[in-house]
């Protein structure tokens, strides 16, 4: 392409148009992300809720619980007994039992 067809003018435009596009294109990745249907919305509101009512430690817990581990094995990790493992995921599972297990 001869760049000699553009002038500093066109350059400025041309810059702008990228810049606009990445935005979209950032905002765009983040809305395509969180596309769930609409009728499961509420499961994934209600888990923010949750998720953000969590504690460090018990956010802790869940990650190493999805990951397989053992209660043991993450008393280790953490540096406390396997039963205030136990405990912090009690009291996480409590929290989860409040999301609706049902689509209205």
């Amino acid at each position: 392409m001869d760049m000699d067809l553009f002038s500093s003018l066109d350059t400025a435009s041309l810059d702008e148009a990228v810049e606009i596009g990445e935005q979209f294109s950032e905002k765009f990745r983040v809305f395509r992300s969180g596309l769930i249907p609409s009728h499961l919305r509420i499961f994934q509101l209600h888990a923010h809720k949750v998720y953000d009512s969590c504690s460090a430690r018990q956010r802790q817990v869940l990650t190493l619980r999805l990951r397989d581990h053992t209660f043991r094995e993450i008393g280790l990790a953490l540096g406390v007994g396997e039963s205030t493992a136990k405990v912090h995921w009690y009291r996480l599972l409590k929290k989860l039992s409040s999301i609706p297990v049902e689509v209205k």
